[in-house]
């Protein structure tokens, strides 16, 4: 049966992509830029004798945080798909769009 991309071909080239495209996905969601923003407002500006160095650490670990997760996602992504067959990720897709199909509908009438 055929997987779609060959295995060699999926490689770190893949596991990049994956990360890409959920790190964008995620930095594309308002409620994620808000609750970040939120998370420094509640810190206050740092305060001490190195100001811009707490704020370049907090920064750092935000982002050390976020790519540590996303690199795990990805690669734990990249490991399931090579076990699932073809129509198994299908229905995995269809399941998903319809899901979020119903929800799109539930939000539109949650506001009408």
């Amino acid at each position: 049966m055929r997987r779609g991309r060959d295995s060699k071909a999926a490689g770190a080239g893949g596991l990049i992509a994956a990360y890409g495209a959920a790190a964008a996905l995620t930095l594309s969601k308002p409620l994620t830029i808000i609750s970040m923003g939120a998370m420094f407002a509640a810190f206050g500006p740092p305060v001490g004798s190195r100001p811009f160095v707490d704020a370049a650490v907090l920064v750092a670990g935000i982002f050390a945080g976020i790519t540590l997760w996303f690199t795990l996602l990805a690669f734990l992504i990249d490991r399931a798909r090579h076990r699932l067959r073809s129509r198994t990720l299908f229905w995995i897709n269809r399941g998903a769009g319809i899901a979020l199909f119903a929800l799109g509908i539930i939000a539109l009438f949650a506001v009408v």
